[in-house]
């Protein structure tokens, strides 16, 4: 072994240092994945149970939205006063009065002022889960630390994110009725849980592309795949042109219909023709 022989080079004949091999690196790096996915479990239980037992969600009459919007990307979406954060309202249809904004991503104290100050409802996402749902959780918890011995690594770590998300995606059904949740950049298995659930209650999903998604690297003979969009679950898909949606499709997600709207984002180009936004990029 040419490390061993590295190594008595620098070290000497000590008897006591031990090399370790493929065989034995796999086994730690699959007991660092039980562990992992054993405290995503137990955090899941601990944190449900503390939420039973010092808040209630009884006597809250549940809130009614047309749009739920997404904030998935805080540092992103407050980052100029352009393309703001509620830049999908139109004033109209989609408005102030009958649209919830969803943070799926921590937000700091000054993006929570800036909603506040602009008047933006705010949805409350770590609510107290009801005993019905507290009872389902703790038997799939258990049921998933019962299996980490046995079954695959990522099949039990996907259970116990799915069974983190229910609670999360039950507790904001029971508290507020949405007619269309919106989101883009929101890809993985985590969303899957979210959309049936949605779906069961009457909820339209609605996904729309971003710079992300586009399929830039795709060639006509060899389609550059990704494992991001294989696993998309939602009713609608907005898309820039129709070549998107060639690429979106060669993934076999499960898309309900797919919109060619173009891109949401181009009031950037709006404003630097009129000359209103200055850039150094040449037209």
């Amino acid at each position: 072994d040419l490390r061993a022989e590295r190594a008595t080079e620098i070290l000497g004949n000590d008897r006591d240092i031990t090399f370790i091999g493929a065989a034995p690196a796999r086994f730690w790096v699959e007991s660092w994945e039980k562990i992992k996915t054993f405290v995503i479990v137990v955090k899941t239980i601990f944190s449900a149970t503390l939420a039973v037992l010092t808040r209630s969600n009884r006597g809250q009459e549940q809130k009614r939205y047309d749009y739920a919007i997404a904030i998935v990307s805080p540092h992103r979406e407050f980052a100029n006063h352009i393309r703001t954060v509620d830049f999908l309202l139109d004033g109209e249809g989609i408005n102030r009065d009958n649209t919830l904004f969803v943070p799926l991503a921590p937000l700091t104290a000054e993006q929570r002022s800036y909603l506040d100050q602009s008047g933006l409802a705010v949805a409350e996402m770590k609510t107290a889960p009801t005993l019905k749902v507290y009872g389902a959780l703790l038997r799939v918890s258990l049921s998933i630390l019962r299996s980490l011995l046995t079954t695959s690594d990522w099949l039990t770590r996907t259970a116990a994110y799915m069974n983190l998300d229910h609670w999360t995606w039950r507790s904001f059904s029971d508290r507020y009725q949405v007619k269309n949740f919106v989101t883009y950049c929101d890809f993985g298995v985590r969303h899957v849980g979210r959309n049936i659930l949605f779906k069961k209650r009457g909820t339209k999903s609605w996904y729309y592309m971003d710079s992300a998604s586009i399929g830039v690297f795709m060639k006509p003979s060899r389609p550059r795949r990704h494992q991001f969009w294989s696993y998309l679950l939602y009713d609608n898909l907005i898309c820039w042109s129709n070549k998107n949606v060639i690429f979106w499709r060669l993934h076999q997600p499960k898309i309900g219909r797919y919109l060619v709207l173009g891109g949401l984002w181009s009031e950037h180009i709006r404003l630097l023709k009129k000359g209103e936004l200055s850039s150094d990029l040449r037209a």
